[in-house]
């Protein structure tokens, strides 16, 4: 047994372990859990199914690089789900010389969260790229270390991802020894994900990059900005997933959780979609 370099995604299911308590007397509740593992597993064999079948337009590579399928790489992915929490880890296999691997790792982690989103449940993680095994349903490893310490510090629900994973001079970063590629790939990076630099400047204390910036957690993975896409249902179902938990009688600690997830959301449908009718009032 080796391990092996992987990206490492921990994810934690805020209040996951309330609904384990509550569920010994409410059958609702298990029938809630039950639907969560399940719609899980679905969206992660989407993943895998997905990967065979979109293709990237040819105007979009550059430097000889063929036009074919960007998923046809070798990448590899494995799923975990154990109590609350979810491990995701993805093995590069290098077959494509543009890394465009990290963008779909980045997509699928966004998307995930954004889908437990959408059925109420709020995700809070962290991601690394380090050594792991990870196989089924065992995982351990340095990297799953770093990623669920990540993970404690984020607070909020949001996932954090280590500043050394876009230092291509780190050899805990994806890019290492490849800082052309990651400067070829940064300006997509930025403008998709928002998780490579922060933002300096004069903000509103509700403004999104305001809501970013934090000294200890210089990138964190954006999951409404890039799913939204200007879709007011979608804006709407997330509006009532959100203020449904700001009205519970929660302790301030767990209470301030939501009220950043008001500002984080109003941030987006607000300020930069500028959907009427879809900000948060509460």
């Amino acid at each position: 047994m080796e391990y092996e370099k992987r990206i490492v995604c921990y994810l934690d299911i805020l209040g996951f372990k309330n609904m384990i308590y509550e569920s010994a007397k409410n059958g609702h509740i298990r029938e809630r859990i039950f639907k969560l593992l399940e719609d899980v597993k679905g969206i992660h064999q989407n993943f895998q199914v997905s990967r065979e079948y979109t293709v990237v337009p040819e105007k979009e590579f550059v430097d000889g690089f063929t036009p074919k399928n960007v998923f046809d790489s070798g990448l590899q992915s494995e799923m975990s789900f154990f109590s609350d929490s979810i491990i995701f880890s993805y093995k590069m296999t290098q077959k494509r010389k543009d890394l465009m691997d990290i963008h779909i790792v980045l997509h699928e982690i966004s998307f995930f969260a954004f889908q437990l989103l959408a059925m109420g449940f709020f995700a809070r993680g962290g991601m690394v790229f380090g050594d792991v095994y990870h196989k089924d349903n065992v995982c351990f490893g340095p990297a799953l270390v770093k990623a669920v310490l990540l993970e404690e510090k984020a607070v909020h629900p949001r996932i954090s991802i280590d500043p050394l994973f876009f230092n291509p001079e780190s050899p805990d970063s994806v890019y290492y020894g490849r800082k052309n590629i990651f400067k070829h790939n940064r300006d997509f990076i930025e403008d998709t994900y928002h998780c490579v630099d922060i933002f300096e400047g004069q903000q509103s204390s509700n403004d999104i990059y305001s809501i970013r910036l934090d000294k200890n957690l210089v990138h964190y993975l954006d999951i409404l900005d890039i799913n939204i896409d200007r879709n007011m249902a979608r804006a709407l179902h997330i509006k009532s997933v959100i203020e449904k938990e700001l009205k519970k009688d929660y302790p301030p600690h767990i209470a301030e959780k939501y009220q950043w997830m008001k500002d984080y959301y109003n941030s987006i449908v607000w300020n930069v979609q500028c959907m009427d009718g879809g900000k948060i009032e509460i």
